[in-house]
């Protein structure tokens, strides 16, 4: 069976005692009408364990800090963006400022 390529520009997570769930969606290329939300498509779900997601996030964070290293350029996130998903500028700048390289 070949892998599907997606691309995604939202996610949700779901964290229970059993597991870890993370949707990918895309959201549509139309403006929503006046006061309206974007539309968006699932395009992928991605069932795993917290230990796994535990490691995904050092490796992927451990990755990003090498090409950024590497590359010169660094990838920020607007604080508008931070704000809307409940993370502070402060506790990001922390993050990835942080040890684990």
């Amino acid at each position: 069976m070949d892998a599907i390529d997606v691309y995604a520009d939202q996610f949700l997570v779901n964290i229970g005692p059993w597991g870890v769930t993370l949707n990918f969606q895309k959201t549509s290329p139309e403006p929503p009408p006046q006061g309206a939300m974007p539309q968006v498509e699932r395009v992928a779900t991605v069932r795993t364990s917290m230990a796994h997601l535990k490691a995904m996030v050092i490796v992927l964070k451990r990755q990003i800090n090498n090409v950024e290293r590497e590359t010169g350029i660094q990838t920020d996130v607007p604080t508008q963006v931070l704000s809307a998903m409940g993370i502070g500028r402060e506790d990001w700048d922390k993050f990835w400022e942080s040890g684990a390289q």
